[in-house]
């Protein structure tokens, strides 16, 4: 008996005869006539066997009449979900991608439902599911003041078996600097390794938490709103902030070698009076003593919570 197996179906034919009803039954030899299920007419049951070696026989030994084809088998359908994801509470999210496929059934034939694991973080009449090819779509809409994270699970049927994958997506309420953050880098913000805080993609030596603090667009180049100069023996240093970034801790440094830089000696920063009445930005000014040599100033931004 060959050892490899190949799924086929065995229809008896004008016949009276008996055969295993096992399923799959590994035999090189389907013999009709001794035992189990007695069928009349066409009958098909499946086994496994070398199709090369099968043949039907009655009970006296001899040659039966049947027909063999292969066995249409069925597989569970595959499906691949988005990597985990985060986005903002009251906001639609971006689109993420995922698919589906399945050895024996049209993607098109393919039916994908939702559930999350957390109703009150993301609710499942908050998410879209869309396509109907091998790559399927889904987002969400959590509601304003939802925050955490919830398993997003989604299972593909092909009309009789299953398959669930689950990816996670972590929900924040979003503050102005997030909001800036969407309008300047897109819905899929808070995905974008060039729009954390940190990054400076428009590569001008200004992070762009500084940009959101100085009113600066962060992808366009530009100079950082900071003037210095010698007036009454003091060294002035004026910088412009915006009104929206009350967030923002904004710090004015000083260093004479451009490697040590520190604020000791500085003066409270006072707002100026703003003659051009800048409804967006105050003119921020802080003093610092006059020393022998040069002297050089920057300003450092960081959040409340760094």
């Amino acid at each position: 008996m060959s050892t490899t197996a190949t799924p086929l179906s065995l229809s008896v034919l004008g016949c009276r005869a008996t055969f295993y009803t096992r399923q799959p039954v590994a035999v090189d030899e389907i013999r009709l006539g001794e035992t189990w299920a007695e069928a009349i007419g066409a009958t098909t049951f499946t086994f496994t066997a070398a199709p090369g070696n099968l043949r039907a026989v009655d009970a006296a030994g001899l040659p039966a009449e049947a027909t063999w084809q292969t066995a249409t088998s069925n597989t569970p359908p595959i499906i691949r979900p988005p990597t985990d994801q985060s986005t903002v509470a009251g906001t639609d999210s971006p689109t993420w991608d995922f698919s589906i496929d399945d050895a024996e059934t049209a993607a098109s034939l393919l039916q994908v439902t939702v559930q999350s694991s957390d109703p009150v973080i993301v609710p499942d009449g908050s998410i879209t599911l869309g396509g109907t090819s091998e790559v399927r779509t889904i987002s969400i809409a959590p509601p304003v003041g939802a925050n955490g994270t919830a398993n997003i699970a989604l299972t593909v049927s092909d009309g009789a078996l299953t398959s669930t994958s689950s990816f996670q997506v972590t929900v924040r309420n979003e503050n102005d600097l997030d909001s800036w953050r969407r309008t300047h880098f897109g819905p899929d913000w808070i995905n974008l390794p060039a729009a954390e805080l940190a990054a400076d993609p428009d590569e001008d030596g200004s992070p762009n938490l500084l940009e959101y603090a100085t009113g600066m667009d962060p992808q366009t180049p530009d100079r950082l709103p900071l003037t210095y100069t010698l007036r009454d023996g003091e060294f002035i240093i004026t910088y412009r902030r915006a009104k929206r970034a009350a967030g923002v801790h904004m710090t004015p440094m000083i260093s004479s070698d451009l490697s040590h830089w520190h604020s000791e000696g500085l003066s409270a920063p006072v707002i100026l009076p703003n003659a051009a009445e800048d409804a967006e930005q105050d003119l921020v000014e802080v003093r610092a003593p006059v020393s022998a040599g040069s002297l050089f100033a920057r300003i450092v931004a960081s959040t409340y919570h760094d």
